[in-house]
């Protein structure tokens, strides 16, 4: 993967040990070479008087 990436084993070993610090390019990039597909959308709009939690919280059908 690191070589895929153009980095080294070592940064990818810290990026691996702490992923938040990963830039959204160097995300995108892994994510392409694993191939998949991130998908971005607008969400439902909740009920007016909805909690923080429940507007978080994922609908299950």
């Amino acid at each position: 993967m690191a070589k895929r990436l153009g980095i080294t084993q070592q940064s990818y070993a810290q990026l691996e040990a702490n992923p938040a610090t990963a830039s959204l390019e160097r995300l995108f990039k892994v994510l392409t070479i694993l191939q998949v597909e991130v998908i971005l959308r607008e969400r439902e709009i909740a009920h007016p008087k909805a909690t923080p939690d429940e507007i978080n919280s994922t609908p299950t059908n």
